[in-house]
């Protein structure tokens, strides 16, 4: 990969990954309308036997206009808005994920950076050496060993890897909310949303609530997240593009 294409390709990133938030927070829209039109329909909402997901062929319920009236208001309130944050967080995961495997692959000295608390991938087995046809496979290989390492880290530790490797510096700020995003998305993702000692831990002073509360993840929270973690990839990658100039 020539320097050219590394700075090409960390644009493409932004551009992709920006682009996939705004996508997302304009079909999110549209869902939330769609839901306000459904509660206005009087036929929709009627009693009717639904198809769901079965392995027999007798994957049917029912459910009466009431039932069908909570079902559509808990999911505009809750359901839909943790499934929106917990796929944006995924995106914004993807995104380090990837600008980091490009920067790796470009230069594979920075394979041997040192990074405070972090341990690098030290060995490879051996099948996993003779089972590659060149040096650049092999070389793939052990940068996808390190990010997988790297991801089961703390948030702080990966910035750490983010900064050392890429050279960019990002405002303490943006990694601090960024962190407590993540610590929010294992709650909904793990702990039905309730507020453990480990999420204390990680969002340290971000944190929202006390150990027991239901953490809040609204439309206005979600919508935040949105523009900052679009402002860190813009961010990673102008300060990238700018030191490859």
């Amino acid at each position: 990969m020539t320097r050219k294409e590394y700075r090409d390709q960390v644009g493409k990133f932004r551009n992709k990954y920006q682009k996939g938030i705004n996508d997302l927070f304009i079909w999110s829209e549209v869902a939330i309308i769609s839901f306000d039109h459904a509660l206005e329909d009087e036929e929709f909402l009627a009693a009717r036997e639904y198809q769901v997901p079965s392995r027999t062929s007798k994957g049917s319920v029912t459910r009466n206009k009431k039932q069908v009236t909570q079902l559509i208001r808990g999911a505009k309130s809750t359901g839909l808005n943790h499934s929106i944050f917990a796929f944006l967080i995924a995106q914004g995961e993807a995104f380090l994920h990837d600008v980091l495997r490009c920067t790796l692959v470009y230069d594979n000295k920075r394979l041997k950076t040192a990074v405070n608390g972090f341990d690098h991938v030290k060995s490879i087995k051996v099948a996993e050496i003779v089972d590659r046809r060149s040096r650049s496979e092999l070389i793939e290989v052990i940068v996808e060993s390190e990010l997988n390492t790297l991801f089961y880290a703390r948030p702080a530790i990966q910035f750490r890897y983010l900064e050392e490797i890429t050279g960019v510096s990002l405002e303490e700020d943006l990694k601090a909310e960024w962190a407590e995003y993540k610590a929010s998305r294992d709650l909904i993702v793990h702990n039905a949303g309730k507020i453990n000692k480990i999420y204390l831990g990680k969002a340290g002073n971000k944190s929202r609530g006390q150990e027991g509360d239901i953490i809040t993840v609204d439309r206005d929270y979600t919508q935040a997240a949105m523009a900052n973690i679009k402002s860190l990839i813009g961010k990673t990658c102008s300060q990238i593009q700018k030191d490859l100039k």
